[in-house]
């Protein structure tokens, strides 16, 4: 198995979806951006 490197990644904690989503999933699906950091800083391996 071949392991590989993640350069960058981006998190997007913004409300919303694509235009060929249900307007009531529109804001269903995201976590605030500050909840998304805390998430993300605590899954890190740093």
């Amino acid at each position: 198995m071949q392991e590989g490197k993640v350069d960058g990644m981006t998190f997007d904690g913004t409300g919303s979806g694509t235009s060929k989503s249900p307007v009531s999933r529109m804001n269903e699906g995201s976590i605030p951006t500050p909840y998304l950091g805390e998430l993300v800083v605590g899954y890190m391996d740093i």
